[in-house]
Formats: structure tokens, sequence, C-alpha cells
């Protein structure tokens, strides 16, 4: 064996045991050179898992100066069946602080006669592999976070002239996951190879045969590794093989046939079973990862300047960058004694309930659409998943509320010459759009507030506006026209009239492909292609007649992973499934006998594998007479309900029973582990929070005195808000409610607000919470963890009465834009 480098000789603990006991001996200094001893104790409590090349077991901490979750993983190696200098040596080099964001932190290793120790942080979220033994596959915004950080990780190796060489989701630990940040590192370096003078051809093949890349199998005839850059090639392979399994939930290659086949170009890369969510980019990205040939293989460095990866972490890979030729400096604290072990910081980087500081851009965002109700008057609020990549901060565990940073005026954006109602950033942050009285939308430079370019022209103002979650595409209806615009071209792609005035759910679909509508006044839900404008197809849902005097509610809404199109109709007891690219019927779900029961709000949940659907009882009544046209109402004891349904086996997995006789929303919380449905009709009490996995009520969302208008989950799966009226002195003033979105209790009532809540909205980071109202004209700024009030813009301007000012923050929360009554947006930013 080679001796062994003097960096992982000097992280050798000083070891004794005694029976089920270890304990470690460390000589000390102190702030004044006296010189003392100190001792820990470890105890083993159970077995972690194990593979080839050995075991990992937890041991606590029973010292009595330890933390009462002092734990950590240690890894047992045998002495003879491994040669183990070099995971020494990788892991010990990648403990340093700097590498801290990638890899597993070891404090420290020991031996015995026969086996070597290896100490590690304990991660209690366990490996990719058993994540997604449980998930299957995931949705492609979260398996590209994954993926950056997988290639961040292994870049560093490959940088360092390591090669990983056993790249699996097994040796891939969770240190966070949804509802919070994904943060994985790379671990277990037990055949990790490094390039030194003796490297040469090797005989000897280690790895997982399904990650293995078909050169190290012996598919490739005459290509054998031969050097590190051959095996860094390798582990882009196994990269690949990782990605695809998160997207698919399945192998590349089912078996040794089919890679031999492909290695010899007798069929193709399976890129057709990789999800139309992942897009070209995502699809691109993978292929070139397992090209058959090594050496036409991606790098990581080619890996970071992919688009697919580019696209969602851009400015943090640049500063990134910065860092990779900063040279490595020893940091040396006075303040703490000094010491050779790194034993200080095993009770907190032990601790399983450690909240991680770094991250790349995590979970995704639910932005604002704001519908415009031409006989309500103030703008409705509506939640749809744009798929924006966004980074969350955590909650302080050790305050209740901080001062939020003072929102400053940064410019005034001048243009319009009537009220502003809507405003809407784009997915990138780049953009700023604005909806106006005066008829015209404009664009505007969201950074330095320029104006691009006024859409002008038109008859009414514009009734919607949306961003599509690549920020290319721009969409907005007026009176009967939809109109589709190229954002970087500022080009019309496409113009749609003869479109409905009462339009519900114009929205993209997560991956940008698909833009569909649905409309309460006809039975259609379109389905354009959004790069185009081309219309894909119609799909009907319902078969109720234009002379009918109510006509039914449409609802349509995308999955999160792009697949699906979901619709319903509150005169139809059956929810429809069709294919998002094709617009084809897949499945159609239906557990009630006759039409008694209408379905009035469809919502996935975040994984995609689940739909839930709120019912109504209706009872049809009387005849009306004009128009020769039926009404009917929702009234009587009999109750609505929540219905949950498996989107594989097309399954009725629960059937929730509320206590109104109508579910006007269900949302599923980011984590998919709760589910709210609102009622309706001032039942009080009728809003619930449920479990979704055991079906039960986790709490009655009570105390307001009317309909919920809308409910919110924060984007970290942390709190929960709505909007609904509160009693006051016998005058009614619409309140926000501020919930707990795990235990449903409630954190705050947000009142101030006069008769209307226009609209409200948390901002990306979760930190904070805005409102406007009228006939007050005020934009209220709230501490989404707390429900203080922080500060508040009343809109002076203009002599429109009835006046909701909008507002919208941009996707990195520093800055709030607000419309105003005279024409002129503000344009707010945080104090960073």
């Amino acid at each position: 064996m080679p001796r062994l480098p003097d960096l992982v000789r000097d992280s050798r603990l000083d070891t004794e045991f005694r029976d089920s006991i270890t304990i470690h001996s460390y000589r000390e200094i102190d702030e004044i050179g006296g010189r003392f001893s100190r001792k820990e104790q470890w105890k083993w409590e159970r077995y972690l898992g194990g593979g080839g090349f050995g075991q990992v077991k937890l041991q606590r901490c029973i010292s009595k100066v330890a933390k009462p979750d002092s734990i950590r993983a240690v890894k047992i190696m045998d002495k003879k069946s491994l040669d183990y200098h070099r995971e020494l040596e990788a892991i010990t080099k990648f403990s340093n602080d700097r590498y801290k964001r990638w890899f597993v932190k070891s404090f420290g290793w020991f031996e015995d006669p026969t086996s070597i120790f290896i100490t590690m942080e304990y991660c209690r979220h366990g490996d990719l592999h058993h994540y997604l033994e449980e998930k299957r596959f995931l949705p492609p915004i979260e398996v590209q976070q994954l993926a950056c950080q997988i290639v961040e990780g292994l870049d560093q190796m490959h940088q360092n002239d390591f090669a990983h060489r056993d790249l699996k989701p097994g040796n891939i630990l969770i240190k966070s996951k949804p509802p919070e940040r994904w943060w994985i590192v790379l671990a277990d370096f037990g055949i990790t190879k490094r390039a030194d003078v003796s490297n040469g051809p090797t005989t000897a093949i280690k790895g997982t045969n399904t990650f293995m890349a078909p050169e190290l199998l012996g598919y490739l005839e005459q290509i054998r590794p031969k050097s590190i850059a051959d095996f860094k090639a390798a582990d882009m392979w196994a990269l690949g093989e990782v990605v695809f399994q998160m997207l698919v939930g399945e192998a590349t290659f089912q078996n040794p046939v089919e890679i031999m086949r492909y290695c010899t170009g007798q069929r193709e890369f399976p890129s057709h079973r990789l999800p139309i969510s992942a897009a070209d980019d995502g699809c691109e990205f993978v292929t070139r990862l397992m090209i058959a040939l090594p050496q036409d293989r991606i790098t990581t460095t080619q890996c970071i300047r992919h688009r697919w990866i580019q696209s969602l972490v851009e400015d943090e890979l640049s500063a990134l960058s910065l860092e990779y030729n900063k040279p490595l400096t020893p940091e040396i604290s006075q303040k703490k004694p000094a010491s050779a072990s790194a034993s200080a910081q095993w009770s907190d980087l032990s601790n399983p309930e450690h909240s991680p500081t770094q991250t790349t851009a995590q979970w995704r965002l639910d932005t604002a659409v704001h519908i415009r109700d031409s006989t309500a008057g103030p703008t409705q609020f509506q939640s749809t998943s744009s798929g924006i990549p966004i980074q969350h901060n955590q909650y302080p565990n050790n305050q209740e509320s901080l001062a939020l940073a003072e929102i400053k005026l940064e410019q005034t954006l001048v243009g319009h010459s009537g009220y502003v109602y809507e405003v809407v950033f784009s997915p990138d942050g780049e953009w700023l759009a604005s909806a106006s009285e005066d008829k015209t939308v404009r664009l505007w430079d969201a950074r330095s507030g320029k104006l691009v370019i006024t859409f002008e022209g038109f008859s009414h103002p514009a009734e919607q506006m949306a961003f599509s979650p690549d920020s290319k595409r721009l969409v907005f209806v007026v009176h009967e026209t939809l109109s589709l615009w190229d954002v970087r071209s500022e080009e019309l792609v496409k113009t749609i009239k003869g479109f409905p005035i009462m339009t519900r759910n114009l929205a993209f679909s997560p991956d940008s492909k698909r833009l569909a509508a649905a409309a309460d006044s006809f039975k259609e839900i379109w389905l354009w292609d959004a790069r185009s404008g081309e219309l894909v197809k119609t799909l009907c849902h319902t078969t109720f007649t234009s002379s009918s005097v109510f006509p039914p509610r449409m609802s349509s809404v995308f999955s999160p992973d792009s697949r699906w199109l979901a619709s319903c109709s509150s005169r139809v007891s059956s929810i429809r499934l069709w294919d998002a690219s094709s617009g084809e019927l897949v499945k159609e779900f239906d557990n009630h006998s006759d039409d008694s029961h209408g379905m009035m709000s469809i919502a996935f949940s975040p994984d995609s594998k689940r739909l839930a659907a709120g019912c109504e009882k209706r009872i049809i009544v009387y005849e009306w007479s004009q128009l020769n046209g039926i009404g009917d109402y929702t009234s009587g004891p009999e109750n609505g309900r929540v219905e949950l349904w498996d989107l594989r086996s097309g399954e009725l997995m629960q059937t929730l029973l509320t206590k109104g006789t109508t579910v006007n929303q269900v949302v599923f919380s980011p984590c998919g582990e709760r589910l709210v449905s609102a009622g309706a009709y001032g039942e009080d009490g009728t809003s619930q929070l449920w479990d979704t996995w055991s079906g039960e009520r986790v709490k009655m969302l009570g105390g307001y005195t009317d309909t919920v208008n809308h409910f919110v989950f924060s984007s970290d799966g942390k709190r929960l808000a709505a909007n609904a009226p509160l009693m006051r002195d016998r005058d009614t003033l619409e309140t926000v409610w501020l919930w707990d979105a795990m235990s449903g209790e409630l954190v705050k009532k947000l009142e101030g607000h006069s008769t209307n809540v226009g609209m409200f909205a948390f901002s990306p980071d979760c930190m904070q919470l805005a409102a406007c109202s009228w006939p007050d004209r005020m934009v209220r700024l709230w501490d989404a963890r707390s429900g203080e009030l922080v500060q508040m813009f009343k809109d002076y301007s203009g002599t429109e009465k009835t006046y909701c000012p909008p507002f919208a923050f941009s996707p990195d929360s520093k800055r709030l834009a607000i419309g105003r009554a005279d024409g002129t947006m503000q344009l707010r930013l945080a104090k960073c």
C-alpha cells in the first residue's frame, strides 16, 4: 500500500474501543496557550445500509457536553477487501469547507486491526435511490435542479483529476428536499480514481452495471479505459443514466442486448421515452451524455454551459465560476482552540435537523395571473404553476419575526394615460408587462425601466396577460381577440379572433409548448401550439346548449410535468384527462351514476400522479321562462366532496366529504402532503385542510363569515393564505387570513383592508405577503412568517374611486411593481 498523504494522516482520530463505545481523544490548546485533553464517547445505534464496499452504521455522541442530537454516520470497510487509501484521500480532500456544497463531509477516520472507519455527517433523508423508489420519477424542473448540483460536484472532482467511477442514485445523499430546498451531496468514493504517474491501462473494472458506460462493460471493441480522462467520460455516461431515470422512472436500456445494439448503431438512443416536459434542451442534454463513444460525450464544463443547465441558474453558475480559480487558503480563528480535528463541528453538522445555508435554485413558483372580471370591478386572483426555478430562504428557527428590508421607491414608469389595472413580471425577471384602461399593453425592461414596446390599436382594454414560463411569449385577451407575441423579437405570432369574453384558465403549460383556455359561455377548451399559435385541437367536455340561462363553469389545468391537461365542468360529473401534446382524450374519471354532482375545480399533485376534484351537489329545481333555459342551484343538506384519483390506474383513491354543498377550489401544497378545499355560500368552516395520504381532515379553516374567494400556498409549503369576509361592528370587511400550512393553525388575521381585497400574493422567497384593496386604494405588505404589517402604499393619484392598485413581485423578490390610477407604475427596490 502507498504511504498515506499528509492531509489524510492529519485527519486520523486517536481512538480506543470499550465494548460498544468508541472513544476519541483530542489534545488541544486554549486561547492563552494552555494545554488540555478532551474525550468524546460515541455509541453504536443501528445499521443504516451497505453495499459491495462496506456498511454504514449510525453513532450517537453520549458525552456529557454533547447536544441531544449529535449523531454521525460511520462507514466501515474491511482492510483486506479494498484499497481504502483512495477513498480516504478523496473524502478528506472534499470535506474541506470549500466543497461542502457538493460532497458529504467527513469528520475524520479511525481504524482497528481489521477495519477502517470513516465518520461522516448523517443525512436523515437518505439517498436518492430510495427517494426514487417511492416517487418513481420527478418533475423535469426538479430533475434540472438535481442534475445541476450533480454536474457541479462532478466538475469539482474532474478539475482536481478525480473520477468518481460509481455515480448512481444510491451514492447521492439528500440533505434537504421539497417542500424545502433541494440539496444533494455526492458520497461513497470507494472506487474513486485519481490521475498520477502510475496510472496506466487497468483491468479492474468496478461499479454498478446499470450505470456503467459501455466501454467499461466491454461493449465497445478495442476501447478500454486507460487514463483518468477515460474514467471521467464514464462518469458522464453515469450522469446521463441518473438523469434519464429521474425523468422516466426506468433504466435507459432494459437489457444488455439493447445497449449492445445501441453501441453498434443498430438502434437509436431512446429519447422518445423522455417526457415532453423535459423540452428539447433536456432531451439533448441526456442524449449527449450517453453517446456511445466516450470521446464524443460532453464534459462537465460543457454541461455547465449547456442551455438546459444555464436556463436554471445562470447567475449562480457565473458566480461559481469565479470561485474555481481562487486559491485554497486555510482559515485560522484565534477565538477558538486550535485543533487538527474537526470534532467541534459534529454537534451542528451531524444534527438531523441541521438546515443548509447554501443551495442552488429550487422548487417552483406560483405566479399570479390576474383575471379581469368586467362585472365585478376589482381584479380577481388565480394561481397557476409556472415552473420557474427560484431560491427560497428558510424561516429562522429562533425567531418568529424579523424586520424585513424596507421597500423604497426606485423609479416611476410613465407611459399609460389611463389607470393601470394589471402588472406582470416575466419568469426570468427581464420584462414587466402592464395593461391599462387606455386600451394599451406596454412591455418594459424590468431592470432599466425603459419602455420596450407598446401594443395598441385595440377597441377595448386587455382582459388578461400571461408570460410563458420560458419568458419567450406574452399572451393577452382584448375583448374577443387573443394576441400571442414573441417577446424578444417584438413580433406578433398569432391573432385569434372570435374568442369568448368570459375566458377562464388561460395558461401556458409548464414546458411552454402549449397554451390552453376554457370559457364558461362555451362547452369547449382550446389547445394551441404556444410557439406558432396554431390550434392543436378543440376539446369538448360538456353537451349543454347555449340556450341555458346558467352556463356551466368550465375549468382546465396542465399537469406540472406538462404531459396532461385535465378539464371539468359544473354541469358534468366526470373529469377528462387529455394528452397535452396531441389533445387526444386519454381517460375519463367518473364516480357518479348521474350528473347530480358537478365538478367545480381540479388540481394536479406536484408529482403529477394524482388529480383532485372539487364537487358540488346540484338539484334541478325549476324551468326558467327566459330562453326556455333550465336553472339549477346548490341547496339542501347534501355534502359536496373532494375526490382524489390515481392517474396511472384511473382508480378513485379517496373521497373526502366536506361540510358544505360546494367545493369551489382545491389546491395541493407544494410538497403534495396537504390539500385545501374551499367552501362557498357563506358557510363558516366549509373550507378544510386535508392530509392527502391518509384522507384525514387536518383542520377546519373557519372564522370568516362568507365565501372564501381564493386559497394560495407559499411556494415553500409553510404558509397558507386566503381572502374572506369578516364581520366587524356590523360592517363586513374583507380580510386576508394566514395559516400554518401543515397544522392548519391560524397565524394571524391580516386586518386593516377596506371592503374589498382585490388580490394577494406571496413573494417568491416566501418572506412577504402583499395584498391590495379598494376603495382605500392601498397595497399592504406583511411579514409572511409572523403576519406583522411591514409597510403600506396608498395611491393618491387619479380619480378612479373603485380602483384597486395591482402589484407584482419580481421572481427574485427584490422588486415590487405597483400600478397606479394616474397611469404610472412604481418600481420599489428592496434592500439586499
